[in-house]
Parts: structure tokens; C-alpha cells; sequence
């Protein structure tokens, strides 16, 4: 009797439609983890590209905080606008044309309501004595992270600065320099310890109280032991601005904290393509997932971050170039220093984050920084010439001819202009014995030839009119 002979079952043309039907829909069920791990595997693993118990640290004592005085000055202003706004006293949307023409433009209404927040200021000018200052402790810190109280600072930092016009028509130069002191030192900080948009807070209140110490340095009255005075003081208050690196740090720390947390999906902004669909939210937490979000994204933050702040803090000139086509700002690798484990070199850190749905959208932020961090940086230089310049004229009685002239009385030496993609010093033209410019070539690079008054234009030189 001969063997009865059966199909080879490990042939798929064997088998029998129930067989291929649940084939089928094993596979189905294994392609979104197949498709993730392909997705992940573009960018490995490392480990974090700091020490984040170092770089956090602890948390400042209350009595030793400005922002505890800067969180009550806010509420008590909210008080005191409130009752003005009962009295018909509102303030103007911009104070330009106060800063322009002086104390005399200021109408009734606005003496009337800077009057009436003094006690406020004076909280507010608290908080700018003390020497620490932390708003949220990084590892604290979301894109939900409120910044209320750093951005109700501008209010106080144009306060201050209408003050001071003030003091400068009374002849008061003192209370005036201080004034333009605590709008400065409230820019630093803001930005300690804080993320990109803290940080950029932080520099607009630099630019605002840069302006108030070129006026209080054209005032007669200022004289050039102050102006020394000042200049010191200001070199020193610069240490309260947070480095870039750091608030790419911090930045980083943010984003891994609100994607790690269970309601990232529910967050606007940044990552609306997996809020706006209308989808229900695990539909599209299972999408996310099957495309390695949100760790995909954390893993490439994590390599640019390793790779960016190696580079950024240097001046323009000491960088490495950028490589890429602009995902991120990726420095081109050093083949000297020793990278990460897991670190990638810079092509495939751009390649990998252009794998991420979010990292596109992310990350390119870290380039619009970074030129708004180029330029605070080229206006210090700027605002220290200037009033090393200042400082000049009032014992010579002229501007020099050139900024030679202030070392080593008023200068250690002529200040480099970081955005100089060629490490040149500042620039400085003096036009008359009474008028000079001061500059840095600005962000783009470029020199405009002292084209410093564009003041709608981002791009351009950024320095002073000396008067």
C-alpha cells in the first residue's frame, strides 16, 4: 500500500485561502512595528549630550530669586492698571515717540499712569538688585510652561525707560543711568536658564536698555568718571545673559519633557499636523507611534544639541561651517574632538532630522536664534565702544579718529565684532568732532557702512549714532 503524499505546507501556494487570509493579517499587524523600527533606526540612541544634574542645578532660594519681586510687581501692576483703566487712563501702545523727543512729548495721561505704577517699578527695581534669577527650573520646563511674567517684564523695562527720560529732563543722570541699569540687568535675566524664546525675551530687553544708555551717555551732565563707571558695570552685568548653548540646553530639556508627557498630542502650535486632523486621539497617538514620534524626534534634538553647542558660542570667524540643506543648524564635524557614543557626524545629523515629522518643524527655529544671538552680541560690543567713546570726548572734547585712541585709558583693548565672519574689530567712523557711528556688520555678515538707523530691517549693521 503505497504513502499517501501531502502538500508541502511550507509552500505558500499550498495553502488554503483561511491560511492566506490569516497570513495576511499577521502581516498587517506587524507593519506598523516593522515601519517603526526602520524609522528608528535612522537615528541611533545616545546617551544625553550633558550633564543635566550639573547644568540645572539647584533651585534658588525665594529671598534670592528675582522673580520673586518680579512676579509681584506684575500682580500688583495688573491691580493698579486696573484701577486706571476705571479712571479713563490708558497707556499708548508704543512709547516711540517719548524715546524720540523726550520727556516733553509725554502727555497727561501718561504721567498720570506712570505715576500711578511707581510702587510697582519699585518692586520691579528689587528684583533687578539681586544677582540670581530663574523663572522655571529647566527640568520643570514644557512648551505649555507659561512666560507671563518674562514677557510682562518689557512692560516695566518701557516704564523704566520713560522714567528716565524724566530724570535725564530734570538733570538727575544718576537716577537715570540706574534706571537703564535695571532694564539691562532684567534682560539677563530672563534668559538664565531658559529656553529660545526666554532667551530672545532677554534680548529685545537688551536692545531697549542699550537705547537708554545711549541717551543717558549724550547728556551733558554725564560725566566721563561715570561713563567709566558705567562701562565697567555693564561688562559685568553682561554675565547675567545666559550663553546660547545654554538655552539650547534648555531648549532641549523642554521639548523632551513635552514630548515624554502623556498629552503632547493635546499641545497647539508646533505640532499641529497630529492635532488638526479631527482624528480621535488614539488614532492618531497609534499613527505618531507607527512613524517613531515622538522619540524620533528627542534623538535627533539630542544630536543636534551634542553638535550645536560646541560650536555656537564662538564669534562667527572661530566656527565651524554649517553643512545641510536646513532642517537644523548642523555644524560641520571636527574630526579632533571626541564625540558622544552614538554621535553622529554632521551630514547624518541632518539626514536624520529630516527623517522626523517633527524634528522638521521643530528644530529650524535654532537658525532664526541663533541670528537674533549674533546680533545682541554685536550690539554689546557696540554699546561698549560707545560709551568708551563717551567717555573720551568728555576729556578731549572731540570724538576720536579712531578706536585706537581708547586703549588702554578706556579700553583693554578695541572689542572684536562677533558676527565678523573675518574676527574684524567693531567698526567706527567719525564723521565730525561732535558725530561718530559704531557698529557690528550684524548678523548677515555683511558691512552696510554703518546703516545703523533701519530700524525695520532685521538684517543690517546694529551699533549707535554717537552725538
Amino acid at each position: 500500500m503505497s504513502e499517501e503524499v501531502h502538500p508541502a505546507w511550507w509552500k505558500p501556494w499550498n495553502w488554503s485561502w483561511r491560511v492566506w487570509g490569516l497570513a495576511v493579517i499577521v502581516m498587517l499587524a506587524l507593519l506598523p512595528f516593522a515601519v517603526r523600527t526602520a524609522f528608528l533606526s535612522s537615528v541611533p540612541s545616545m546617551a544625553e549630550p550633558f550633564d543635566e544634574v550639573a547644568f540645572v542645578g539647584d533651585a534658588i532660594p525665594p529671598d534670592e530669586d528675582a522673580f520673586t519681586e518680579y512676579r509681584r510687581a506684575v500682580q500688583m501692576r495688573n491691580e493698579l492698571i486696573a484701577v486706571l483703566l476705571q479712571k479713563g487712563i490708558t497707556e499708548p501702545i508704543t512709547y516711540t515717540e517719548i524715546y524720540k523727543g523726550g520727556w516733553e512729548t509725554a502727555d497727561d495721561s501718561m504721567r498720570a499712569s506712570l505715576a500711578a505704577q511707581r510702587p510697582a517699578i519699585a518692586i520691579w527695581r528689587r528684583g533687578t538688585e539681586k544677582d540670581r534669577a530663574l523663572a522655571v527650573l529647566p527640568t520643570e520646563m514644557t512648551f505649555s510652561t507659561t512666560l507671563e511674567t518674562s514677557q510682562d517684564l518689557r512692560a516695566f523695562v518701557r516704564l523704566a525707560l520713560v522714567d528716565q527720560m524724566r530724570c535725564l529732563h530734570e538733570g538727575d543722570v544718576d537716577e537715570a543711568w540706574k534706571l537703564a541699569r535695571a532694564a539691562y540687568r532684567s534682560g539677563g535675566h530672563v534668559s538664565h536658564r531658559g529656553p529660545l524664546i526666554a532667551g530672545l525675551i532677554g534680548i529685545a530687553l537688551h536692545a531697549m536698555s542699550a537705547d537708554g544708555m545711549k541717551r543717558w551717555a549724550e547728556h551733558p551732565a554725564v560725566t566721563a568718571d561715570q561713563l567709566r563707571a558705567s562701562l565697567a558695570q555693564v561688562k559685568a552685568d553682561f554675565a547675567l545673559y545666559e550663553s546660547e548653548s545654554n538655552m539650547l540646553r534648555t531648549e532641549y530639556l523642554a521639548l523632551r519633557n513635552t514630548l515624554s508627557g502623556p498629552n503632547w498630542l493635546q499641545l497647539s502650535g508646533p505640532v499641529m499636523p497630529f492635532n488638526s486632523t479631527g482624528l480621535p486621539a488614539t488614532v492618531m497617538r497609534g499613527f505618531a507611534w507607527t512613524f517613531g514620534e515622538p522619540e524620533l524626534t528627542v534623538r535627533a534634538a539630542r544630536q543636534i544639541v551634542a553638535n550645536q553647542t560646541r560650536e555656537v558660542d564662538k564669534p562667527r570667524a572661530e566656527r565651524r561651517q554649517l553643512v545641510g540643506s536646513g532642517t537644523a543648524m548642523v555644524f560641520d564635524t571636527d574630526p579632533t574632538v571626541t564625540r558622544f557614543p552614538g554621535e553622529l557626524d554632521a551630514i547624518l545629523i541632518d539626514r536624520s532630522a529630516k527623517a522626523s515629522i517633527l524634528a522638521k518643524l521643530l528644530l529650524p527655529a535654532t537658525k532664526q536664534a541663533d541670528s537674533a544671538v549674533l546680533r545682541f552680541r554685536g550690539r554689546q560690543a557696540a554699546l561698549e565702544a560707545l560709551l568708551a567713546t563717551q567717555a573720551y570726548r568728555r576729556d578731549k572734547g572731540e570724538f576720536p579718529e579712531s578706536l585706537d585712541q581708547l586703549v588702554p585709558k578706556y579700553l583693554d583693548a578695541v572689542p572684536l565684532d562677533p558676527c565678523d565672519p573675518n574676527g574684524g574689530r567693531i567698526l567706527y567712523r567719525r564723521d565730525s568732532a561732535t558725530n561718530a557711528v559704531v557698529w557690528s556688520v550684524g548678523e548677515d555678515g555683511n558691512d552696510s557702512g554703518g546703516d545703523v538707523d533701519s530700524d525695520t530691517r532685521r538684517a543690517g549693521d546694529v551699533g549707535f549714532n554717537l552725538k
